[in-house]
């Protein structure tokens, strides 16, 4: 008599077979796979926004640049304009010194000259004073475009400015155009 025994495998000898025809590996390669792929999602998406925080960064250094970059022409053009008021000070300061010498001198002419004046010598030492008044205006304004004097506003006869500038203008303007 053979003695014969049926025994069913144990679970280790059902996986060693299976992992013997393959069926393991295919198992574990799946897995590995699965495994693979998961962690290229995951390094995609810390592509994606590590990509999109540095879009964003360059975003805001170039609108910094651009602020940067207006402000400096703003400041650029501050200096530019001060340097114009220093130098328009200066040269309001000169012609100021000019002017008072102008100014006595009239002033000591018509003393010297006293009655002995005659109605044309009055008519131009008026001419003279109404020329020191506006290079006097003339220099109060250069002074407050060089922030050296304020101006104070008040109501002015817009016409007659006008009118006292016609003769200026007239000089200056070509024949062929008329005030």
């Amino acid at each position: 008599a053979t003695l014969r025994f049926d025994l069913e495998p144990s679970w280790w000898q059902t996986l060693w077979a299976r992992a013997l025809g393959g069926g393991l590996l295919v198992f574990l390669g799946l897995g590995v796979g699965l495994a693979i792929a998961r962690h290229q999602r995951i390094r995609v998406e810390v592509l994606r926004r590590e990509i999109k925080a540095r879009h964003k960064a360059e975003e805001a250094l170039v609108e910094e640049q651009a602020r940067q970059l207006e402000l400096l022409g703003r400041l650029a053009v501050s200096r530019r304009l001060e340097a114009i008021g220093r130098l328009a000070g200066g040269v309001a300061h000169d012609f100021n010194n000019l002017l008072v010498a102008s100014m006595s001198s009239t002033t000591s002419l018509r003393d010297e000259l006293g009655s002995d004046r005659t109605p044309a010598m009055d008519e131009c030492l008026d001419a003279i004073d109404q020329a020191n008044g506006k290079a006097s205006h003339l220099v109060r304004q250069l002074l407050s475009y060089g922030r050296q004097q304020r101006l104070w506003p008040g109501h002015h006869d817009l016409a007659a400015l006008i009118d006292g500038l016609v003769p200026l203008l007239n000089r200056l303007v070509a024949d062929d155009v008329q005030l």
